[in-house]
Formats: C-alpha cells, structure tokens, sequence
C-alpha cells in the first residue's frame, strides 16, 4: 500500500516512463524465448504440391514459389500460442521415416513483414523442422497436424 501512494505522488512523466520500461520489458522477455524473435504474426500456408524432399518455405527471405495460397491464413493469438507449445514443449513418442517433404509451414513475421521463423511440416514422415534451431528441438507433431487441419490448409490428408 506504501508503494501504491509513492506511485501516486510521482510525476505523470515518471509513471509513464516506468510503464514503458515495464512493456519493454514484457517484450524482451518474449523475444527470448523461442523463436527469439520479436514477431507481430504467424501466418500458415500450403505449398510443396509435388513434395519434394527438404524443400524450405523460405529461401533468401521470400517465399516458396509453390505456395498454394500467398494470402495465407493469419494465425490468431492462442493459436500462434499452441504452434509455439508444439514446437517447444513435450512431445509423444512416435516413430519418425526420414523422407521429410514438408506440405506445411507456419511463418512468423517481425513488424516489417520480415519473416523471422517458421516451422515446415511433413504429414508422411510425422516430422516438423524449424528455423530458429534449438538445442534439444522437440515437435508435437500431433498438435501441428491438428492446428493444419483446424486453418483449413490445402494439401492436408484426410
């Protein structure tokens, strides 16, 4: 209560200064976690119709030229939240084949357009990539097919 009053008695500037401090705060901390990146939306597309083996979403920054939809699908915000919890947390144990042709991506992008990460996924293998790479990397691919399945995306198996 003793520090409510002293907020009270300071200077407007002050206050407003110290809750921007606070929000940028909130923002850095969110920048370092996965993707470790400060991001403004995620967006799912479909691309890879012929599936070709190990074929990226992005190259040089830009899009793959097979991408299905380039509007894409806007991730909302529980939605990014569950992308980032499949990628990040726990997964169940599933075997894995090694083909990985990606369908599926998710991109998040910066303020700018700019994308920062994105994870690619593969319904015939089960396996999910993501750039940032992490230590330990681990994918509920599950949830990621669910999420596919849940947008809407073209090239999802029934």
């Amino acid at each position: 209560m003793h520090s409510m009053t002293q907020l009270k008695q300071t200077p407007l500037p002050l206050r407003i200064a110290f809750i921007l401090a606070c929000l940028l705060s909130i923002t850095t901390l969110a920048a370092s976690s996965w993707p470790h990146a400060s991001y403004t939306q995620v967006r799912a597309y479909a691309y890879n119709r012929e599936g070709d083996i190990d074929r990226p979403i992005l190259k040089n920054g830009q899009l793959d030229s097979s991408v299905v939809d380039k509007r894409s699908v806007v991730l909302t915000a529980q939605q990014s939240a569950r992308l980032i919890a499949a990628v990040t947390g726990k997964r169940p144990v599933r075997p894995e084949a090694m083909c990985f042709n990606p369908r599926h991506a998710f991109v998040f992008y910066d303020a700018a357009m700019k994308p920062v990460a994105w994870v690619e996924l593969c319904f015939q293998c089960h396996n999910a990539e993501a750039e940032p790479q992490q230590k330990e990397q681990v994918y509920d691919v599950a949830a990621l097919e669910k999420l596919a399945r849940e947008l809407k995306l073209p090239l999802v198996p029934q």
